[in-house]
């Protein structure tokens, strides 16, 4: 997980609000298209292209299957339990479905928004809007890709935000690995120097897996 720096509201998103007449006394289903599709979309723009959770790309097809990959909009807070921030666009970000085709193409919800569901409690929810030191939270072993708590005063509250997502599952670690495998690749083509100007622009960058690629290189 990683800090996302959430801007002012879209303007065309507080029009709704105001034209709907969306308040906490609303439902979910009240918010209809094409206002929810931009929403979704200028979201995923400003998380820049990432997940809120695993951080996979969301702008690409489901890893190994040429299915785009779903998302959804995401209440950090379940609106279920805090209505009041149901249209709250700082409780708002972009998640993917966490799909895994299987062998019959059922996708299930392997992991993060929709496996977290409606668990949350300030006490330790670690929320990535808010705290800018997420990532400090999360390592990860460079030889499998597995996702461990690191040894911080939240170690506690990262061990149960890997379960509740389920980040450590095993497609989440392969993904992690190729993304990883295919910058080596592309780093081995070109001159060394050129090499270690490019790793460090590329580690600057917030493409997929980029805490995983930050801890495997440093």
């Amino acid at each position: 997980m990683r800090f996302i720096k959430k801007g002012a509201p879209p303007d065309f998103f507080e029009q709704e609000k105001t034209t709907v007449g969306l308040t906490s006394e609303s439902k979910w289903n009240e918010f209809q298209n094409p206002c929810k599709t931009e929403l979704k979309n200028y979201l995923i723009s400003e998380q820049h292209g990432l997940c809120a959770y695993c951080e996979c790309d969301l702008t690409l097809s489901v890893t190994g299957s040429d299915t785009p990959r779903s998302t959804h909009l995401e209440h950090l807070a379940p609106q279920s339990e805090y209505p009041e921030l149901r249209f709250s666009y700082h409780n708002l970000v972009t998640s993917c479905d966490g799909q895994l085709l299987t062998s019959k193409r059922v996708k299930e919800r392997e992991s993060c928004g929709h496996r977290k569901d409606n668990e949350y409690d300030e006490s330790w929810f670690l929320n990535p809007v808010k705290d800018e030191s997420i990532a400090e939270y999360f390592s990860f072993d460079p030889q499998n890709g597995s996702i461990v708590a690191a040894e911080t005063s939240r170690a506690e509250d990262a061990r149960k935000m890997i379960d509740i997502l389920n980040l450590d599952a095993p497609y989440l670690r392969n993904a992690r690995l190729n993304a990883k495998d295919v910058l080596m690749e592309h780093l081995a083509s070109i001159e060394p120097t050129q090499a270690e100007l490019l790793l460090r622009s590329e580690l600057g960058s917030p493409r997929e897996f980029i805490s995983f690629l930050k801890n495997y290189f440093a």
